[in-house]
């Protein structure tokens, strides 16, 4: 159609000139009779010049007309005659070099169709495009292979029949809805997102006619002429069962790791109880060897020595299964530094100890725990720790050249370090002091420390590891924020607080204003720059009082506890315009003035629940975007 308009365009002004031309024609055939008229006295030259002219005009041979110069009435009208035939041949000039640019013009659109028809057909995603009538004018090679239905069987189709390969029968699909929206199919569909009017993002699974299992993700959005009139629409189709699949794998990798963490805490709480019983027997054994060996006068001193050491021992050892049970029984460092000191009171109770942990940002060792009453350092190189340079147990003796480190408390006769090796990293350090050197005892004390810091080790690597797994879990990747199954959690608690002590809750919901145009132009690096650099923004300004997490795409959700309407509106003013002012620039690009738009809605003013309150932001979300983006809306209905 906008083609033919054009082409009416350019042949308006030839049809003028056709009329022209005729009228010309007859004022000049009716001048020249009423000239032979009056001068058919006159010479025969003249006439037979006037008549020449007047043919070539009627002719339209306007180059052909002869020059005539006179300056009575013959004359005069020839020169008129020749003046009227320059200003035609500078008329047919002008519509020449018009119909010629029309050609050209015309050409320049058909090469830009069939590129496009190129950029469809070889397009690794499936692609289907429908007119307004519902028939389908692209079917591209992708698509073919999809449904193993040939283009030329399916173009010019209608009456949903493009629908027959995926569901077997005629039902509206994705490309549909984006121009009439069918609630009765949205529902089928395991993701259904509309961010614009006429702009539809989808996930599902589909069982097509040929048997072929597969897991889709689709986009349809509305296409538009050149007068901005909607001509159709297209919807693009990616198969993503391969990632779904690779998730599923994830999620099944992770249950298996946290049963080997359990596994492996069942199997050193087996091997404490199996250290248990051989002690016992071992104390059965001194036992009667004490009895054995009491009319030993000599050796009683020697031998109650022993049995004092072995109950020390004893109780060390079930001082350390309940400090293994309860170490791994631990949620939170606190909790376990807490454990630690306690037991290792217990278990050396005669020795002085510090435990060191590295420090986050420096090549430093931090005391974070200590008991008794030796001398300790606060803090210490990481370089000047032999133990920690050879990652190995160490003994060191005062007065000794073999002294592990250089411990400021110089009344200890015997140091032993361990370092917190586990899972491949060096954790820290476990540091014990004694002031006796006696063998058995030392030799005891040695052995316990050994297993007291390996155990802190194992102990350490499990909790970080559980605080990994879950700073995974609600964390998103690339921002950093908590995600949407945080959300959840943390929306449903602040609900329940305010509703307990009656206070409002604000939520403030933002969505980046032509985010698609940014990706589109600078690429997805680009975008996701952008969404770290809001990210940050966010993050930074609302730390003290609120919760930010990324909703989902390019939509982040506050959380403003004990905030009302007011100042909700306000805080998103401050984000709106700190964000707009800002000078962006990633990887030598440099963007335009960035915006985002934003809804605001409040717990209970909104709703009595997180679906409606959020609903009810969206809402306002929606309003900002009509309003022209770059603006914060106040919801003003209360959704249920």
């Amino acid at each position: 159609m906008i083609v033919q308009q054009q082409e009416a365009d350019l042949l308006a002004p030839l049809m003028r000139f056709q009329h022209v031309t005729q009228l010309a024609l007859l004022v000049g055939m009716l001048v020249l009779l009423v000239l032979v008229w009056i001068t058919l006295g006159r010479a025969l030259r003249p006439i037979r010049v006037l008549t020449n002219t007047a043919t070539a005009i009627a002719n339209s041979k306007l180059e052909q007309v002869p020059l005539f110069k006179g300056s009575d009435e013959v004359g005069q009208l020839a020169c008129a005659f020749q003046s009227m035939t320059m200003q035609l041949q500078a008329l047919i000039q002008n519509l020449e070099q018009r119909i010629v640019e029309r050609e050209h013009a015309e050409e320049a659109l058909r090469e830009s169709q069939r590129r496009l028809a190129d950029i469809i057909d070889f397009s690794p995603d499936a692609m289907l495009v429908i007119d307004t009538e519902g028939r389908v004018i692209a079917w591209n090679r992708a698509m073919e292979m999809l449904t193993d239905v040939a283009a030329e069987d399916m173009l010019g189709q209608g009456d949903y029949a493009y629908a027959l390969p995926f569901y077997g029968e005629r039902r509206p699909v994705l490309v549909d809805m984006v121009l009439i929206p069918v609630p009765a199919y949205e529902a089928s569909y395991d993701l259904f997102v509309r961010y614009e009017p006429h702009r539809l993002v989808a996930e599902t699974a589909i069982t097509m006619v040929s048997g072929r299992s597969l897991y889709v993700h689709t986009i349809a959005v509305a296409l538009y002429n050149a007068r901005g009139e909607i001509a159709g629409a297209i919807e693009i189709l990616r198969d993503i069962t391969e990632q779904k699949r690779v998730e599923a794998a994830l999620r099944q990798h992770r249950q298996n790791l946290e049963t080997l963490v359990h596994e492996r805490t069942s199997e050193l709480s087996s091997a404490n109880e199996r250290l248990s019983q051989m002690n016992g027997a071992l104390y059965q054994e001194m036992f009667e060897r004490q009895r054995m060996h009491e009319a030993l006068r000599t050796a009683n001193h020697q031998l109650l020595r022993k049995v004092h050491e072995l109950e020390w021992f004893n109780q060390s050892v079930a001082a350390l299964n309940q400090l293994s049970s309860q170490l791994f029984a631990c949620n939170h460092w606190e909790e376990m530094q807490q454990v630690i000191e306690r037991q290792c009171q217990q278990i050396f109770a005669e020795e002085s100890g510090v435990l060191y942990l590295n420090h986050p940002d420096q090549p430093l060792l931090e005391a974070c725990m200590h008991w008794g009453n030796g001398t300790i350092s606060p803090t210490m190189a990481v370089p000047d720790c032999w133990s920690i340079q050879r990652n190995q147990h160490c003994v060191g003796f005062h007065g000794l050249s073999q002294t592990c480190c250089e411990q400021p408390n110089l009344q200890a006769a015997l140091s032993v370090c361990v370092p917190l090796h586990a899972e491949g990293n060096t954790l820290g350090l476990f540091h014990v002091q004694s002031t006796s050197v006696e063998s058995t005892r030392s030799l005891a004390m040695q052995q316990m420390a050994y297993a007291v810091g390996d155990l802190i080790a194992v102990a350490l690597a499990n909790l970080n590891l559980r605080e990994t797994l879950r700073q995974q879990s609600i964390r998103d990747p690339l921002t950093n924020l908590f995600n949407r199954r945080y959300l959840e959690e943390i929306v449903l608690h602040e609900f329940e607080r305010a509703e307990q002590y009656g206070q409002l809750v604000s939520l403030l919901l933002l969505d980046m204003d032509h985010f698609k145009a940014i990706n589109d132009t600078f690429g997805h690096d680009i975008g996701d720059c952008v969404l770290c650099r809001l990210a940050e923004l966010l993050q930074t300004q609302t730390r003290s009082h609120g919760i930010v997490c990324r909703y989902g795409g390019e939509e982040f959700l506050i959380v403003l506890p004990d905030t009302s309407l007011v100042q909700a509106y306000t805080e998103a003013e401050a984000l709106r315009m700190a964000f707009h002012q800002i000078d962006f620039a990633c990887y030598d690009k440099r963007l335009q003035t960035l915006s985002f738009s934003a809804g605001v809605a409040a717990f209970p003013t909104h709703g009595t629940s997180a679906d409606a309150v959020i609903q009810a932001a969206d809402v306002a979300l929606y309003q900002a975007k009509k309003l022209g983006r770059n603006c914060v809306v106040i919801a003003d209905k209360v959704i249920q």
